[in-house]
C-alpha cells in the first residue's frame, strides 16, 4: 500500500516517469489491496460468527 502511495506521489512530483508498465503496477496494485481487504473482512465475519457460537454453546 505505501508503495503504490509513494508511486503516486513520484509521479505527482514528476519523479518517475508514467509509462504503460507504472500504470499496470498501479492497477494490479491497487485490486490486490482491495481483494485482501475484502477477503479480511470475510474472515472476520467468520470468527465472529465462530465466537457467537462458542458464548452460545457455554451457556447451554
Amino acid at each position: 500500500m505505501s508503495g503504490i502511495i509513494g508511486v503516486v506521489f513520484g509521479i505527482s512530483q514528476d519523479k518517475v516517469k508514467d509509462d504503460l508498465i507504472v500504470d499496470t503496477l498501479l492497477i494490479l496494485g491497487t485490486i490486490v489491496v482491495i481483494i485482501i481487504g475484502f477477503l479480511i473482512k470475510n474472515e472476520e465475519r467468520k470468527r465472529d460468527i465462530l465466537i457467537d457460537k462458542l458464548e452460545k454453546q457455554g451457556k447451554d
